[in-house]
Parts: structure tokens; sequence; C-alpha cells
């Protein structure tokens, strides 16, 4: 890295009329505020890391740190073992902050989301990381099927991210600077079926999608700051199902019938109770003999019943 700096010419104190000081001080600085050891590499143009490039790392606990750098594209990650990098970004003072998903190739299931902050000042550019809390984006299946996401043009980097039915997943750009568009695919079968491609910004807090032919729909609503992206089954699609129904068949009926339940519990050699005090010493000892109790549903009623046969 070679040193960026920057200068100040300034007016000395009145008690030194005439003269100029020269300030000259680092044009980047950095804050490390995400708890974590970090890493920051320097990238090719085609986006993979230097090698050649030293890396830096900046402690949690450093505060403001000087950082050299020349222009070049950068990735980060946590120091410690199994974290992929993140996505690709230069330091741009009009793009005020971005957010970063963190997998490890260890444990796919491990993620972190990192904010990184572009803070302009008198005296240059703040690079803030820290963690995102909360995430800018959350996925949630209220549907019946595992459903896997990804985003577009990244699958192949193994980001494909699970979700079991009636979870949900905390989400950012895997890489923010490319085609942020997030694949949503349906594991019904061998064989995903897409959902649909969702620019996750663009869909404003409110939003009903049908999602094709498919029997699911999408529904983008807000929890603060981050947008929730909740997948529903939707059987039928159409909304007047009894018409659905009769179309189907001519003698479409439901008869409920009531489930018969009977339970029945025995302690057969009772429950004994013993009550001590700090010395340890008992105070009192009860004894329950012939413990039953009988739950029974019939025709839609409930009843419970406890029987104690003595108490000694």
């Amino acid at each position: 890295y070679q040193p960026t700096l920057l200068s100040c010419v300034l007016s000395a104190p009145d008690n030194f009329p005439g003269t100029k000081i020269l300030h000259i001080f680092n044009e980047y600085t950095i804050l490390n505020d995400s708890g974590r050891v970090i890493e920051i590499a320097t990238c090719k143009n085609n986006g993979k890391v230097d090698s050649s490039v030293p890396s830096l790392t900046f402690d949690a606990k450093s505060g403001l740190t000087p950082f050299h750098h020349n222009g070049a594209s950068i990735r980060f990650r946590p120091t410690e073992y199994g974290w992929n990098w993140s996505g690709l970004f230069r330091i741009n003072k009009k793009e005020p902050r971005l957010h970063f998903r963190l997998k490890s190739y260890l444990d796919p299931s491990e993620i972190i989301i990192f904010s990184v902050e572009f803070r302009s000042t008198t005296t240059g550019v703040i690079l803030i990381i820290s963690n995102a809390e909360p995430p800018p984006f959350q996925i949630v299946n209220k549907s019946m099927c595992p459903m896997s996401f990804f985003q577009k043009g990244v699958r192949n980097d193994g980001n494909e991210t699970l979700i079991l039915p009636y979870h949900f997943a905390n989400y950012a750009w895997d890489e923010p600077k490319q085609d942020c568009v997030l694949i949503l695919d349906v594991l019904q079968s061998s064989v995903p079926k897409t959902l649909g491609n969702f620019k996750l910004e663009k869909i404003a807090p409110g939003t009903k999608i049908k999602l094709g032919k498919l029997p699911f729909h999408a529904l983008m609503t807000s929890d603060g700051p981050t947008r929730v992206l909740s997948i529903y089954d939707s059987y039928p699609l159409i909304a007047d199902a009894n018409k659905y129904y009769s179309d189907k068949t001519k003698h479409f009926d439901i008869r409920s019938k009531w489930l018969s339940l009977n339970i029945e519990i025995k302690l057969l050699h009772g429950l004994g109770i013993s009550i001590v005090d700090d010395t340890p010493q008992e105070l009192m000892y009860i004894r329950l003999e012939e413990i039953t109790c009988e739950r029974k549903v019939d025709k839609g009623l409930e009843e419970i019943r406890i029987r104690i046969g003595g108490i000694s």
C-alpha cells in the first residue's frame, strides 16, 4: 500500500504573524466496530484478491487507524479461519453505506451481515466496519415447502441458502456492486422450480406479488428499516374457492367428524413431596397415593379428571 496523504496550509496564531503551518495527514482512516479482527485485501482487475500485496489487519479495540489505499477495489473478512471474502467494493464518498453478507465455508449456516459506512470529514474519509443490526432484508418462508435463494450471478460460489418451512433468514447482498436480484427456488421435487426474481430495494412495503402459475404468493412488508419478503402457500390461486371446487366436481361436500380420544395416566407408586430447610432438615413429607389423570374427548366435549386415592 502506497501512502495516501492530504495536506492543508493554515495561518499560524497571532503570535507568529506571517507564518504558515503545513498539516499532513492520512486521507483514509478505518474504525473497526465489528467486535472481530478484520483483514482487508487489495484485489486485481478481475476481482480476485491480489496475493502479491500484503493484506492489512485491524483490531476491534484499536480505534481510528490510518489506512493507506491506492484506489483499487478491496475485500474484507474476519481473520478467524473459515470465512469467505466479502463482496468487491471501492471506497466511494458518494455511496455512504453498503451491506455485505459473509458466509463460512466450514459451516454454510454461519452467516454474518456487515455494514460498511463511508463517512467524509474535513480530514479525509473514515471507513467504518460494523455488524448490521438490524439487517437490511429478511426472507420468511410461510409455506409448507423448503426453499432456497441466492443472488443472481453468484450461485456458483456456494451462496445458496436453504430456508425450511416456517423459518426465516436475515439477508444482505453477497456482491452489492453486481446485479442485485434475489432468485428464489422452491424445492418440491428433485428439480428446483424458480418462484421469481426480486429486486428487493425496488419493491415497496405492502406490495403483494403473484408468482406466476405456481401456488405461492409473496408479500413485502417492513420491520423498522428491514424489508421483509414473506412467501405464502396459496391453494387455490383464485380468490373464489367455492367456484373453483364447484368447477372440479358437481358434488363437493365436506363433513367434519369429531375425533374421540381417551388418555389415562396412572402413578402406581404414588408421589412423595418433601419440604426441607437450609440446614438441611426435613420439615414435612407428604405422600400422594394412587394418582390417576384422565383426559377424554368425545363429540367435541373435553373432560379432564385427576383422582388421588389417599394422602399420608
